[in-house]
């Protein structure tokens, strides 16, 4: 199986500014609309496969998880080991490499973990809880054959299917404005 560093002719070693000019160097070369051949088998193979190394090695954050995944960085903590000395490989037993408090992927510290939740985060779940209290509304009008309780659920259906779309829009906007 190819690394992403061997789909973009890099080294892993290289710099983000290499690896920024290998990938469009390759995206122009294979992109099927610029392609001579204009075939859509093997160049949209070729530039899915491209994309994806872009995607990994294109971010720093995900490129750093990604050489931690292929033993080709040491992880933090064990610091900076001579050239040619092997460290020690991934332990999934190994409390270093835990994925508990606030660490993401592979060992890497996720900064957006760490951030203090607000009271206001729930905000995600009023859709959901408006949802199952019209349900459980509109069943119990079935059963005390009540039109009333059926007006009322019909009418949390409504405002739970509005908090649906304004919800999410509230959480965007407060994301915005976090600091």
């Amino acid at each position: 199986m190819r690394t992403h560093y061997q789909v973009l002719g890099v080294e892993a070693q290289a710099s983000a500014d290499e690896i920024k000019v290998a990938y469009r160097r390759l995206a122009r070369q294979h992109h099927p609309d610029t392609s001579t051949a204009r075939s859509a088998g093997p160049e949209r193979l070729a530039m899915a496969e491209i994309n994806g190394a872009w995607e990994v090695l294109g971010d720093a954050k995900t490129r750093k998880a990604y050489d931690l995944m292929l033993g080709l960085r040491p992880p933090a903590g064990l610091g900076d080991t001579p050239a040619g000395r092997a460290w020690k490989a991934h332990d999934p037993d190994d409390d270093e490499y835990s994925t508990e408090g606030g660490s993401g992927h592979f060992g890497v510290d996720d900064p957006d973990a760490s951030a203090p939740r607000r009271p206001s985060d729930l905000l995600a779940l009023v859709p959901v809880a408006l949802l199952i209290g019209a349900l459980g509304l509109f069943f119990l009008s079935l059963v005390a054959s009540s039109p009333n309780l059926r007006l009322a659920g019909e009418i949390m259906v409504v405002v739970a299917g509005v908090s649906f779309i304004t919800a999410p829009l509230f959480a965007m906007i407060r994301a915005r404005s976090r600091p």
